[in-house]
């Protein structure tokens, strides 16, 4: 449970405060964030087109940024999506 979820389990609700954001990706042209939670685990989020909220990832789903996506860093997650809060929804 590298990050905190079973692997083929649907998301589950963090109820442990979310620290940082670990990663920034691009997933299938839409942005995917990582973040560390205060447990030492970590979890995705990604943003559907069009969505108003963010959508936690299973593990599985995350390992396919890994595969298939593209890390990011700050400044080019920004410059393609917007600012987190700003230009695109706050993390929940």
């Amino acid at each position: 449970m590298a990050h905190g979820l079973p692997i083929n389990a649907p998301p589950q609700q963090r109820e442990i405060l979310m620290l940082s954001i670990d990663s920034y990706w691009k997933y299938e042209n839409r942005p995917g964030i990582i973040v560390e939670y205060e447990d030492d685990c970590v979890g995705g989020f990604y943003l559907q087109q069009g969505a108003l909220d963010w959508e936690e990832m299973t593990e599985w789903d995350v390992l396919q940024w890994f595969k298939d996506g593209g890390k990011l860093s700050k400044s080019e997650f920004e410059e393609l999506f917007g600012k987190v809060g700003v230009d695109i929804p706050d993390l929940p």
